[in-house]
C-alpha cells in the first residue's frame, strides 16, 4: 500500500544493545573507553494518532530494571525492557508490533558512578520540593473528599436571571444553564442552608424564598412549594428526597419594590405562576417574571398585571395560554373563570404564556405560542459535511423533522448558493468514519 502526504509511525524492527562501544567513531583517542551502558528505554504503544507511553529504567546500572507506567512503578525483567521493544513483526507476517522503543538513554561507563550517585535532599531543587508537597496536599484533600463524599450532596441554585433569554419549554435548558453550585452536608437544615444562600446572593434571609424543582409526570420540570414553617428544621437530604443534585429556584425580593421582605405566600390559597410573553413578529419568547395569585382569582384580573410586566398599557387586550408540556399549549378561553377552574390541575410552577390580541395575527408564520412551540418541538439542528473533503468543518442548519427531502435539499442549496438538484446526501455511520449509503 502506498501512502502519500500522510504521517505514519514506523514500526520496523530495530535492535539496540545493552552495551554500546563507540571507540572506533572517535576522532581522537580519549583517556577512558567510549563504552556506554543502556540506562533507559522510552517506549510508545499505538500509532501516530495516539497511544500510551512507558519508560523502562535501570536505576543503578546493575541490570535490574523497573517499569514506570504513569504513577505505577514495578520490577520487570531485562527482556521485557529491551528485547520486547525492538518492534518489527513476528514470523507470522500478519502480526505487526506497534509497541517499540522511540528513545534510548545511554550513560558512559566511566561516568556511571558520578551520574548515578545517591540523590541527597540538597540536590533536589526547591521548586520541585514545593511542587511535590503541593501535590501531596491535593492528593490528601481528594482522598478526604472521596472518603467523606457520602456525607455531602450537591445543590444547584437558579435565580430569575437564569430564565431570561430561554426560548424553549419550561424555564431553562438543563444542558446550557449556569447553576450556582453548592456542596453541603446532608445534615444541613433548611434554615442553615438559607443562611448560606443569603450570604452568597448578598440578600437578607427574609428577602429570599426557595422553590425546589420537581419532575412532573407530563415531562416538565417546574418549581414546587416548600412549607418554610414546617420544613425549617428539616435536613436538606430529607427535603430533596435524596435527589442529588437538588435543583432549586431561589426567589429574591426585587430591589425596586421598596419592601423589606418578600410578601407572604399561602400554600393553601395561593399559586406561584411564571409568565412568558410571545411576540409573533420576532417569533420569540421573553420571560417577564412571576406572580403569587389567589386560586380563586379570575384570569381577567391578571391582565393589568401582565400588561405591566410586559410594559404595555394596562388595558391592552391579551390572549392567554397555558404551557402544559412540550408541544401542548392550551388557549385560556373564558377569562372570567377562577384560576382553579380555568387551568387543569392548577399547581405551583404553572406557566402562563400571553401575547397582544391583534386582528391580523394570521399573516404571521407562527401567529401564536401554539404554533411557536409546535415548531420548536420538531426543530432539529443538522450538520452537513462535504464528502469530498475529509477535514471539512461543515455547517449547521436549523431544520424541522417534518421537512421532506426536497425541502431539506432546498435549505442546504440556499445556504450554499447552488442548485438543489446538484446535491446528493449520504447517511452518517456511527461505527466508522466516512459517509454511508446515499439517501436518495
Amino acid at each position: 500500500m502506498i501512502l502519500t502526504d500522510a504521517n505514519i509511525k514506523i514500526n520496523d524492527r530495530f535492535e539496540f544493545p545493552e552495551r554500546l562501544t563507540l571507540d572506533e567513531f572517535l576522532q581522537k583517542k580519549e583517556k577512558t573507553s567510549a563504552i556506554y551502558l543502556l540506562h533507559a528505554v522510552l517506549v510508545h504503544s499505538g500509532d501516530n494518532h495516539g497511544g500510551h507511553y512507558v519508560v523502562y529504567i535501570n536505576p543503578k546500572g546493575d541490570g535490574k530494571w523497573c517499569k514506570f507506567d504513569d504513577d505505577v512503578v514495578s520490577r520487570c525483567t531485562k527482556p521485557e525492557a529491551i528485547d520486547h521493544n525492538f518492534g518489527g513483526q513476528d514470523d507470522d507476517l500478519t502480526v505487526r508490533h506497534c509497541t517499540n522503543a522511540y528513545m534510548l538513554v545511554y550513560i558512559r561507563e566511566s561516568d556511571m558512578n558520578e551520574i548515578l550517585e545517591p540523590v541527597c535532599e540538597k540536590d533536589i531543587p526547591d521548586s520541585l520540593t514545593a511542587r511535590l508537597n503541593e501535590e501531596r496536599k491535593l492528593e490528601a484533600l481528594k482522598r478526604k473528599e472521596r472518603t467523606e463524599a457520602h456525607l455531602y450532596m450537591n445543590v444547584h441554585v437558579l435565580t430569575e436571571d437564569n430564565f431570561c433569554g430561554h426560548q424553549g419549554n419550561d424555564l431553562f435548558d438543563t444542558e446550557k444553564v449556569n447553576y450556582r453550585g453548592f456542596k453541603v452536608k446532608k445534615t444541613t437544615t433548611l434554615a442553615e442552608y438559607m443562611e448560606i444562600i443569603a450570604e452568597n446572593l448578598k440578600y437578607p434571609v427574609q428577602q429570599i424564598r426557595p422553590w425546589p424543582f420537581h419532575c412532573r409526570q407530563n415531562q416538565t420540570f417546574r418549581p414546587t412549594v416548600l412549607d418554610l414553617e414546617a420544613d425549617f428544621s428539616k435536613q436538606v437530604s430529607e427535603l430533596s428526597e435524596q435527589e442529588n443534585p437538588w435543583v432549586i429556584f431561589v426567589e429574591t425580593l426585587p430591589p425596586e419594590s421598596g419592601k423589606q421582605e418578600l410578601p407572604p405566600f399561602d400554600k393553601d390559597s395561593d399559586v406561584l405562576l411564571f409568565l412568558k410573553l410571545y411576540d409573533p413578529r420576532t417569533k420569540s419568547i421573553s420571560y417577564v417574571g412571576h406572580l403569587y395569585v389567589p386560586i380563586s382569582a379570575k384570569a381577567n384580573e391578571l391582565v393589568p398585571q401582565l400588561n405591566r410586566k410586559a410594559g404595555f398599557p394596562v388595558n391592552t387586550p391579551l390572549l392567554l395560554y397555558e404551557e402544559v408540556k412540550p408541544n401542548l399549549i392550551e388557549r385560556l378561553e373564558d377569562l372570567s373563570l377562577p384560576m382553579e377552574k380555568l387551568l387543569d390541575e392548577l399547581m405551583d410552577g404553572d406557566i402562563i404564556v400571553f401575547q397582544r390580541e391583534e386582528d391580523d395575527l394570521a399573516h404571521y408564520s407562527l401567529p401564536t405560542p401554539k404554533e411557536y412551540f409546535r415548531d420548536l418541538f420538531y426543530h432539529v439542528e443538522v450538520t452537513f459535511y462535504d464528502k469530498s473533503l475529509p477535514s471539512d468543518s461543515g455547517f449547521t442548519l436549523d431544520l424541522s423533522q417534518k421537512m421532506n427531502y426536497d425541502q431539506m435539499a432546498n435549505a442546504v442549496a440556499n445556504h450554499l448558493g447552488t442548485d438543489p438538484y446538484k446535491l446528493q446526501f449520504f447517511k452518517c455511520q456511527g461505527y466508522r468514519d466516512g459517509p454511508g449509503n446515499p439517501i436518495k
